[in-house]
């Protein structure tokens, strides 16, 4: 060596002194490594000298083509973890990713780097179609081998009820889902797609209790996916005033309010019966079929039932224990 910033570099054979590829200074070392460029043919080594730029020492060098491979699944859900494997890695910084069919040269979606491994994984797009995945060279971003993928549609469930009261609990349930970061949203009507307010993520679960907002009006229940914020099922559900009658199936009529300890009558209509069906009396708080008092389903109405001491917010509750269903609900208040 002649000089600590004198330089080695790979360049096309027959290239104009002074020109460079991949180059590093001699400093105090004696040996050190290139960087191969990407187009396969022949090439230089040069010694340089960095003062005038001169070669002083050269060694042809043949660049071939490296024997790569790249696998995945033939198809994928949109949104999904995709598993791939390679071989033949070129270089630590190369990288796999996946691109819609045709991409340009040097394009890239998800991606993982080769590092010292051999198989690795990719996220799935949002959108439909078909893909590649590519194993690209960070040296000049070249494709060095390809396998088709095709992207399809998630098949995800979404169910809920359908009304319910502001501030109840509002039991969510959901099926076929892609990514544990996935959510799940309840939004005002009408909000735009990629929008959200109160979620959880769906992770390994399939079911969730959520809080119903305190505005009543009409929502709507989202499941999304992480990937591209793409909505792939929706619900809707009414929220309903705190103290209004729920029914479904069947209906209760009886005072809005009435004295603690005093006697009411209880009217109801159901469009199916069941081997067991009560009339029950519940704090507002209290659990669906748990009671102060019941009174199974005999004969016909009115149904006379004597109230608590103690003043305060009750409902009553039409059950139908036998299929374990709330077919009706009114808020009575004690005074």
């Amino acid at each position: 060596a002649v000089h600590g910033r004198d330089y080695i570099t790979i360049v096309p054979m027959g290239a104009d002194e002074g020109s460079h590829g991949d180059y590093t200074r001699v400093s105090d070392k004696a040996e050190g490594k290139l960087q191969a460029p990407a187009d396969t043919g022949m090439y230089e080594i040069r010694y340089v000298l960095d003062e005038g730029k001169r070669t002083m020492a050269a060694q042809p060098i043949e660049i071939t083509e490296p024997e790569v491979s790249v696998s995945g699944p033939e198809s994928a859900l949109a949104g999904s973890t995709i598993p791939v494997a390679w071989t033949g890695a070129v270089h630590g910084r190369d990288y796999i990713t996946i691109v819609p069919m045709g991409a340009d040269e040097g394009s890239h979606g998800d991606y993982t780097r080769v590092s010292d491994k051999a198989e690795g994984r990719l996220q799935a797009p949002a959108d439909t179609g078909m893909y590649e995945i590519r194993y690209v060279l960070d040296e000049g971003k070249r494709t060095m081998a390809a396998q088709p993928i095709e992207i399809t549609a998630p098949e995800v469930t979404l169910s809920a009820q359908g009304e319910l009261r502001a501030g109840d609990t509002l039991r969510v349930e959901w099926s076929g889902a892609v990514h544990p970061r996935d959510y799940i949203t309840l939004v005002p009507m009408g909000t735009p797609d990629g929008d959200h307010a109160e979620y959880f993520r769906v992770a390994d679960a399939g079911s969730r209790d959520m809080s119903a907002p305190d505005q009543p009006g009409l929502y709507e229940l989202r499941y999304m996916l992480n990937e591209g914020r793409r909505v792939l099922a929706r619900h809707p559900v009414e929220i309903l005033d705190a103290d209004a009658p729920l029914s479904s199936g069947a209906s209760l009529s009886a005072p809005d309010s009435a004295a603690a300890g005093s006697m009411i009558e209880v009217g109801w209509s159901v469009d199916s019966s069941s081997a067991d069906q009560r009339i029950t009396l519940a704090r507002a708080d209290q659990a669906i079929f748990t009671w102060l008092s019941a009174t199974k389903i005999e004969g016909e109405p009115p149904l006379r039932i004597t109230l608590p001491d103690e003043p305060g917010s009750y409902e009553l509750r039409f059950l139908d224990v036998s299929n374990q269903a709330v077919l009706a609900r009114k808020v009575l208040v004690v005074e």
